[in-house]
């Protein structure tokens, strides 16, 4: 969403951050002002976005930064999407952000000048991955630690690594990371690596001047970071005896039971470091050989009924009679599809895409959706004779990844895919950093141009239809200059709709060429819509798209239907943000008003739309404002 004058420049005290100035603390909270404040944040919402406008300068995010705000990877990105290019290579210059090409692309000010730039400036490092139109987002989050590890000229951005699920606690030490990039959020690595290590982190954030020091997209609640400890299969007895000294609620207790090794788990009931041993997810570990059940069934002096490693058969014609119990055994069982439909077990349990045997979704692929395709090639367990069967190039049009695909399997799959095809092995996971020229001829990707290059006819136009930039009204234009023909983009409109997401542009040409989109197409488009972000809705709704919003706006945008003024207006909530739908509104306004809000300062939200100076008097007359500025 775009104003005159962005946020972060007209209230930047909005986004002062909250730092603890108590210089020690033994307790598990200090009980000050500040962590407070910041506790009760946490416990409501998430972060804000001050950079998310196309008029920021790279003024306003230093001067942001130097009133104490740190940038989250999320902030970086904000910028590399909105913020004209002109001044990102300032903030570039300045050591602020390191500049990637692949996401800087989708930027609408992003021409073949920066383009340039941008090349020659990599050059000077020559670091061929930068310089090439690879997704480094995508890779960060991806590629297996054994190429981060080997490749330190790249600058990896920790915040990114954290969310890869092979980068653990115990390669920190190894890789080389950009400093401007974020820090590393400890949180999403507990439940994946080293249990000491996990343990020794935790320990050290059990106070809450600690917790602050914490990068502030990783501050999760304390809970959160148990639970992912209690999932991880390499505890032992002793991680195990630790872990119950912090928190030994049931959730634990079931998650140790479920996820560690039997023999551990044995060894933790006789020496009665754990009693609750009438849980049922004792019985869905996935490591229960019918060895280690008998054992288990000696100890705890009952015989299940059904395990996972049980045979289903009896149960073909009477699982609905089990018990409760029984039935949550028997859903999270690998061959529950032999007995149970598809779409009937997806209700009782969405994880069956992961537990459920490969052989047994090679049976109901007929009955996935795209999403469940995804989430299938995330698993680790995928064969190459698998993936053969499973995957096809008419499928791989619909997908943005397949992390656990080999890309040599990929690239065999699907030849012709071109700049689709290398967004997809940006997410692979065993990428060769070393051969990314064998995988793809990059002169063959869509040409790099802005709109007035393409108006001013710089580059090929029959290169330009997978260009993120060319949107319904540029093509608009470009046939109301008679540059190309109706002819043309009913041509290209199979590259043009399945190159980026074009939601809102198919639904615009919906509206002007109704034979040339499909109901299908235009259905997918809608789904997505709807299930955009608050801020993509409003974004939407901008009177650029009046013309549609005139005609079926409640049925498109429901429940969201109500307009940016509405939540902008000095009268505060709209009308149709009513009862249940409350929570809505609650979830896209930014990260302070929702606190000021829950603690019943809505004059003070009115006043932070409010183009006032802030001033001693101003403070004066909108006594509520101290909260923010504490």
């Amino acid at each position: 969403m775009s104003s005159e004058i962005p946020v972060c420049r007209k209230y930047p005290w909005l986004f002062k951050t909250l730092e603890c100035d108590s210089s020690s603390s033994s307790d598990d909270s200090c009980g000050c002002k500040i962590c407070s404040e910041y506790l009760r944040q946490q416990s409501i919402m998430g972060c804000m976005n001050p950079f998310r406008d196309n008029n920021v300068t790279a003024d306003d995010v230093t001067t942001l930064i130097g009133q104490g705000y740190q940038l989250a990877s999320q902030d970086v990105l904000d910028i590399e999407l909105n913020v004209h290019m002109d001044e990102i290579f300032k903030l570039y210059h300045q050591g602020v952000i390191v500049v990637y090409p692949s996401t800087l692309k989708l930027n609408n000010s992003y021409s073949l000048r920066h383009h340039q730039l941008i090349q020659d400036e990599y050059a000077k490092v020559n670091n061929g991955l930068l310089v090439s139109p690879w997704d480094l987002n995508d890779i960060n989050q991806n590629i297996d630690v054994t190429q981060i590890i080997k490749h330190p000229e790249v600058g990896w951005i920790a915040s990114l690594l954290s969310l890869n699920p092979s980068v653990c606690l115990e390669h920190i030490p190894q890789i080389k990371i950009d400093e401007t990039g974020g820090g590393w959020d400890y949180s999403e690595m507990l439940g994946r690596s080293d249990p000491n290590l996990a343990l020794n982190i935790l320990r050290d954030n059990t106070s809450c001047v600690c917790i602050l020091q914490v990068p502030r997209e990783s501050r999760d609640n304390m809970c959160v970071c148990v639970l992912g400890i209690s999932r991880n299969p390499r505890m032992s007895v002793d991680n195990i005896i630790d872990l119950l000294k912090i928190n030994n609620c049931q959730r634990i207790i079931d998650n140790i039971l479920r996820y560690s090794h039997p023999k551990v788990i044995i060894d933790c009931i006789n020496r009665g470091i754990i009693d609750d041993t009438r849980s049922c997810m004792i019985w869905m570990n996935d490591r229960l050989t019918e060895e280690w059940k008998n054992e288990l069934s000696k100890i705890l002096g009952y015989e299940p009924s059904i395990y996972y490693g049980s045979k289903l058969d009896i149960f073909r014609d009477c699982w609905m009679e089990l018990s409760d119990e029984e039935q949550d055994i028997l859903i999270h069982h690998p061959r529950a599809l032999e007995i149970i439909p598809f779409h009937e077990l997806m209700e009782y349990n969405d994880d069956v895409i992961y537990e459920a045997d490969l052989d047994l979704l090679l049976d109901v692929y007929d009955q996935l959706k795209t999403r469940h395709i995804v989430r299938v090639l995330e698993r680790d367990d995928l064969t190459s004779e698998f993936i053969e069967q499973f995957l096809d190039p008419d499928v791989l049009m619909d997908i943005r990844s397949a992390r656990m695909v080999h890309p040599d399997q990929l690239m065999h799959i699907s030849e012709e895919l071109s700049g689709h095809l290398l967004g997809i092995l940006s997410t692979c996971r065993y990428l060769d950093l070393d051969r990314l020229h064998e995988y793809i001829d990059e002169e063959e990707l869509p040409a790099i141009a802005s709109r007035d290059d393409i108006l001013n006819g710089l580059v090929d136009l029959s290169s330009t239809w997978t260009n993120p930039r060319l949107s319904y009204e540029l093509i608009m234009e470009l046939l109301d200059q008679g540059k190309i023909t109706y002819g043309d983009l009913e041509e290209h409109w199979f590259d043009y709709v399945h190159s980026y997401d074009r939601s809102s542009e198919i639904v615009k040409f919906k509206g002007t060429f109704p034979e040339l989109v499909d109901d299908e197409t235009f259905n997918g488009a809608m789904e997505k819509i709807r299930a955009s972000s608050l801020e993509s809705i409003l974004r939407f709704n901008d009177p650029i798209t009046q013309p549609f919003n005139n005609h079926d706006a409640c049925e498109l945008i429901e429940p969201y239907y109500f307009k940016r003024e509405d939540i902008l207006s000095h009268n505060g909530l709209s009308m149709y943000v009513e009862g249940e739908r409350l929570h809505r509104v609650m979830e896209g306004l930014p990260a302070r008003f929702k606190v000021l809000l829950s603690l019943g300062h809505l004059k003070c939200v009115r006043n932070c739309f409010k183009p006032m100076t802030f001033s001693d008097r101003s403070i004066v007359k909108y006594s509520d404002i101290e909260i923010i500025t504490v």
